[in-house]
C-alpha cells in the first residue's frame, strides 16, 4: 500500500507541474499576442524583438512587417479597432483588426515557449445574419452583366463560382 500512495503522490506532482508549464505556455503566447497588437497600433518595432520565431523571421524581416503595417493602413484606413485575443487552442490565436475599410482576421500559431512560428492575415469571414433564402444568386449570360452586377456590390463580400461537370 505505501508503494501505491507514493505513486499515486509522483503522479499528482507531475499532474501539477504539467499544469502550471501549461500555464506559463498560455501566458507566452497571450504577451506575444498582446505585443503583435501592440504593434500594430502604434509601429514600435522594438516591440516585436524576441516576437518571432527565426523561420518567421528568416522569411520576412522586421522592417517588411513595419511596411506591411503601412500598406494596410494605405489600403484599409486607419485602424479603428483590434479585438482581443481569442485563444481555440493554448498554441493558436485569433485576432480581428477592424480598420474603416476593411476587417482583418490575423490568425497565430505558438511554439512551444510561447513564440509566433506562424501568422497568416486574410479578410475576416463574413457572419451571415439571415436565412439562407437571403443569399442572391445571379445568373448571368454575359461579361458586360457580370461586371454590372459585380461592380454593383462592391461594399459586399462577393463570391465568384465557376461550376463545370468536370
Amino acid at each position: 500500500m505505501v508503494f501505491h500512495n507514493k505513486f499515486c503522490l509522483l503522479l499528482l506532482i507531475m499532474v501539477i507541474l504539467s499544469s502550471c508549464s501549461i500555464g506559463q505556455k498560455n501566458s507566452s503566447a497571450k504577451q506575444s499576442a498582446e505585443q503583435l497588437i501592440r504593434f500594430v497600433e502604434t509601429g514600435d518595432t522594438t516591440l516585436l524583438a524576441g516576437l518571432f520565431t527565426d523561420s518567421v523571421l528568416n522569411l520576412m524581416t522586421v522592417e517588411a512587417m513595419l511596411d506591411t503595417r503601412q500598406d494596410f493602413v494605405h489600403s484599409f484606413g486607419k485602424l479603428q479597432s483590434v479585438d482581443a485575443p481569442e485563444f481555440p487552442t493554448d498554441s493558436t490565436a485569433n485576432i480581428v483588426l477592424r480598420y474603416e475599410e476593411m476587417s482583418l482576421l490575423t490568425s497565430l500559431e505558438f511554439d512551444s515557449i510561447g513564440k509566433i512560428r506562424f501568422l497568416s492575415i486574410q479578410p475576416e469571414p463574413v457572419k451571415l445574419t439571415g436565412s439562407e433564402s437571403d443569399i442572391k444568386l445571379t445568373d448571368i449570360s454575359d461579361f458586360r452583366e457580370f461586371r454590372e452586377a459585380f461592380s454593383a456590390d462592391s461594399q459586399y463580400v462577393r463570391l465568384i463560382s465557376i461550376l463545370s461537370p468536370t
